[in-house]
């Protein structure tokens, strides 16, 4: 399936909201528009840099387990198939069979 980049946006939005503190208000006329808080997250470029790889590794993690959970799920289904098409006397009953060329890259 493909989603257009601005569909990506829009999901991506819902997913992840934008949380905005109500005590942050924009100077004006200035580019520095982040709390005190915000500047003081990171003590150092090094602090910020293990923060990052922590977070992407969390991600990346996350992706695994998922492609995983989605590969796992379809080698359930097309055993399920299997025992079925064994059951009802169809042999070699399985994903790619039922869904065609659809489905060859499974």
């Amino acid at each position: 399936m493909v989603v257009s980049a601005p569909a990506t946006f829009a999901i991506c939005k819902l997913m992840v909201p934008e949380a905005r503190s109500e005590d942050c208000e924009v100077l004006h006329g200035d580019c520095n528009n982040l709390c005190d808080d915000e500047k003081k997250k990171y003590s150092s470029i090094l602090d910020a840099a293990q923060s990052g790889a922590l977070a992407m590794l969390r991600v990346t993690a996350n992706i695994a387990v998922v492609a995983y959970v989605f590969m796992t799920l379809i080698a359930w289904v097309n055993h399920t198939f299997g025992w079925f098409g064994d059951r009802v006397g169809v042999g070699e009953l399985s994903i790619e069979v039922s869904e065609g060329p659809k489905m060859v890259f499974v």
